[in-house]
């Protein structure tokens, strides 16, 4: 009777526990880009849409530039600015407006980069976008929101 009430309480507990632990069903799957190389690196939540940050390839043979995309809830891109320029965004904060406030660098990672900043609107539109040289290679990694 012992053995048979150890192997009930072992399969409630099973059936109790293995749905916990099975992965969370996704809201949305989308594919997005084009047939170039295009990746994403951070996502940044802003109420129930996302702020997406990656890199954009615009053709064949050309270096990846630094983009940023606005998806909403059902996954529908919204919209995706990108930079003229060879760079990459490296990390990025909400601030209390709702905006992004981006960080990165220009590319190649050499002698002859610069560091990246700028802050970019829900509705797509660059506030600033500011670039830094010192000598040497650079560039911003993190940016924290100050309380």
């Amino acid at each position: 009777m012992k053995n048979i009430l150890s192997y009930l309480t072992l399969l409630l507990l099973s059936v109790m526990v293995i749905p916990a632990i099975s992965p969370a069903q996704t809201n949305f799957q989308r594919q997005y880009g084009t047939a170039f190389d295009n990746t994403f690196s951070k996502v940044v939540r802003h109420g129930t849409n996302y702020y997406v940050l990656g890199s954009d390839q615009p053709s064949a043979g050309v270096t990846a530039r630094a983009a940023v995309s606005y998806v909403n809830s059902l996954g529908q891109l919204q919209w995706t600015r990108s930079l003229n320029i060879a760079s990459a965004w490296n990390d990025a904060v909400l601030t209390p407006n709702g905006s992004l406030m981006l960080v990165g660098n220009t590319l190649p990672s050499d002698a002859t980069n610069q560091s990246l900043m700028g802050l970019i609107t829900p509705a797509g539109t660059f506030s600033w976008i500011r670039s830094y040289n010192v000598t040497g290679r650079e560039g911003f990694q993190k940016v924290v929101l100050n309380p």
